[in-house]
């Protein structure tokens, strides 16, 4: 495979994944809470949780640029500057040939996690997590070339990535690997890289020190995130649970789609990619490689069971799972390389099988973020009936129950400050409030007019948001918007009794 083919390849199949990313301004989950911040409470809610970097960022963002939609573009640069990085580091071991490298920086690249990376809220562990990476490459370009510069840019680098703390637990992995390969290859003795290396070896023990002293939370936030010996203990007996919800299951729910298209496609992208008989020579390297995907895929979900998170598809819990591609790529491709030479399959079809997983994961990426797409347009046809829905214009209080749950991506539930977002972008902030039906209307699954409460249900409108219909709209929210909202208006329909 020739090098340059192989990562135009990789930066396709990641525009075709996460392109719809570029196309939707919406918003999800946290972010209502987050535009609707003034900059005072902005900071207390982010400095109270010890992350006053990320009001830095999100005041610049919100404050300085004026923007929601530069979110959507740095989250969409980010994962792909973090791919070609990986691409950059894997290149630099001569055990793995450009075939392996190609599925395993493409597995990596397209393993259908973290969606909710579409939330803006998101952004700054985004971020982070790219400076991880970048701290990795210049770690590796430090031991090579023994720059103080490339030195100082990557603990640089680093510390800034630490600030999202589950990477701590990732580097105390990931250092003595890139030590180990690296540092031996470069012929240095592993007591003198240790000392050479100090810097690096106790970055994340300084950073804890600098976090403790001040960067704690405090307030209504003390105790955030916080975890112990027991939760720690607790943490390693629930490890094998997120090898089930964010590996085996990723793997089952995105064959479950199969469909003639995907053989189609992986046929074109098998054609694409070719066939290099030499890397398919055995080779012991990959059995130790699987053993570092297991090691890596363990510590990028460890801190978060620490705090009782559960990395999970459903609903919001996406976003525990930002660190796991890393060992997850390496696990599917050394295990799938390793049963089907145990398994004597013909080279071939093995070829095949990488290429029919990897399009499967594309598919399940572009229907993922189809589903966002159309949950925003669900939102945004909530707003244009707001607007013109005169029972709500003398009303203080408003309570929702939605009967239209298939449209919400994720199998998630509406949260209340979610509605209250909504109500503030319509009717400015604070003008109305949004509130919870009472537990008789929800169990009988009816609405009623309360005094001052105005209970609304949200209904299927006469406009089916299906793939012909999602297409127009789309195509009129850049080109025609007068007949977008018009349309958009008719996705869902009021009813209050």
């Amino acid at each position: 495979m020739i090098k340059h083919r192989s990562s135009i390849i990789i930066v396709a199949l990641y525009f075709i994944s996460y392109g719809l990313i570029l196309m939707n301004n919406g918003l999800y989950w946290d972010d209502w809470d987050l535009i609707n911040y003034t900059k005072n409470e902005l900071f207390t809610v982010f400095s109270s949780m010890g992350n006053v970097e990320t009001y830095y960022l999100h005041n610049y963002l919100l404050f300085g640029l004026h923007s929601l939609y530069i979110y959507k573009v740095i989250v969409f640069v980010s994962f792909l500057t973090t791919t070609l990085i990986f691409n950059e580091i894997l290149s630099k071991m001569n055990e793995i040939n450009d075939y392996s490298r190609f599925f395993i920086v493409a597995l990596f690249s397209q393993f259908p996690i973290s969606s909710t990376r579409i939330a803006i809220i998101t952004t700054p562990g985004t971020i982070k997590n790219l400076l991880f990476y970048v701290g990795a490459y210049l770690f590796v370009m430090c031991i090579k070339k023994r720059s103080l510069l490339l030195r100082v840019l990557a603990l640089l680098s680093f510390y800034l990535s630490f600030t999202l703390n589950s990477t701590l637990t990732l580097y105390l992995v990931v250092l003595p690997i890139l030590l180990l390969y690296f540092g031996r290859e470069s012929g240095a003795a592993l007591k003198y890289d240790r000392i050479r290396y100090a810097d690096f070896i106790s970055a994340p023990f300084i950073f804890l020190v600098i976090k403790k002293i001040y960067l704690s939370p405090y307030g209504t936030n003390v105790g955030y995130n916080h975890f112990d010996l027991a939760s720690m203990l607790n943490a390693v007996k629930m490890l094998i649970v997120p090898f089930y919800t964010t590996l085996i299951e990723v793997l089952l729910v995105s064959l479950n789609n199969f469909s003639g298209i995907y053989v189609i496609s992986a046929l074109i992208l098998a054609a694409l990619i070719g066939r290099n008989e030499k890397a398919w020579e055995y080779n012991i390297f990959y059995k130790r490689m699987f053993a570092c995907g297991i090691l890596l895929f363990a510590a990028s979900i460890f801190p978060y069971l620490s705090v009782d998170k559960l990395p999970t598809f459903s609903d919001w819990n996406g976003r525990f799972q930002i660190l796991t591609p890393l060992g997850a790529s390496i696990i599917i491709y050394c295990l799938l390389r390793l049963l089907m030479e145990k398994a004597k399959i013909e080279k071939g079809f093995q070829h095949l099988v990488l290429c029919l997983i990897l399009v499967s994961f594309v598919g399940m990426n572009v229907k993922s973020y189809y589903l966002y797409k159309r949950d925003w347009y669900k939102q945004l046809s909530i707003m244009e009936n707001l607007r013109s829905d005169e029972n709500v214009i003398n009303i203080k209080e408003v309570a929702f129950v939605d009967r239209t749950t298939a449209l919400n991506v994720n199998s998630r539930t509406y949260r209340l400050y979610e509605y209250q977002g909504v109500l503030n972008r319509v009717f400015g902030k604070g003008v109305k409030h949004a509130v919870r039906p009472s537990e008789t209307d929800r169990g009988k699954g009816s609405v009623h007019n309360n005094g001052d409460v105005l209970t609304i249900a949200i209904d299927y409108g006469d406009y089916d948001l299906n793939i012909s219909h999602m297409v127009r709209l789309m195509l009129r929210e850049l080109f025609t918007t007068e007949y977008f909202i018009i349309n958009i208006k008719r996705a869902v329909h009021f009813a209050v009794i």
